[in-house]
């Protein structure tokens, strides 16, 4: 399988950093593009002013994270969209049709998730290909990969 065209998603959490920095890497080694989505959120759930404010730092800092990328030797394109991430998922997934998408994993309880819903788990259900969920890892994980602790 070759690995042309990655796919993340951004909430610019410190998970979706890590996912981001993961994306970046395997960018770098493959020689795939990356797309760096990023989703808005409805119209109408808060004033249009503070929706203004929230697409412009988004879109500032989906720049930052292109560029992050292509100092990096990788060609990105950030991705502002509309509605809810799993809506912005499934746009982009049907038009770039991504070799893998990468995603942070949250550290939500187990009653937060059935309360909140997980991106994450919504991004694996909903995809047509592989995904890569990313934790951060401990520094014992890290030494010893294999190992469950």
């Amino acid at each position: 399988m070759s690995i042309q065209q990655l796919l993340v998603l951004v909430d610019f959490s410190e998970g979706s950093d890590l996912a981001l920095a993961r994306a970046i890497q395997i960018a770098e080694q493959t020689g795939a593009q990356l797309t760096v989505l990023h989703a808005t959120g409805p119209r109408g759930v808060v004033p249009d002013q503070a929706h203004e404010a929230i697409v412009e730092s988004a879109t500032r800092r989906l720049e930052a994270a292109c560029s992050a990328a292509e100092s990096s030797g990788v060609q990105a394109e950030g991705c502002l969209h509309p509605g809810s991430a799993l809506e912005a998922f499934e746009a982009i997934e049907a038009e770039k049709r991504p070799d893998i998408t990468l995603v942070g994993a949250r550290g939500h309880s187990a009653l937060r998730r059935i309360w909140l819903g997980s991106v994450a788990e919504a991004v694996v259900r909903q995809a047509n290909g592989p995904v890569l969920v990313v934790r951060e890892t401990s520094e014992a994980e890290a030494a010893h990969p294999f190992r469950r602790f």
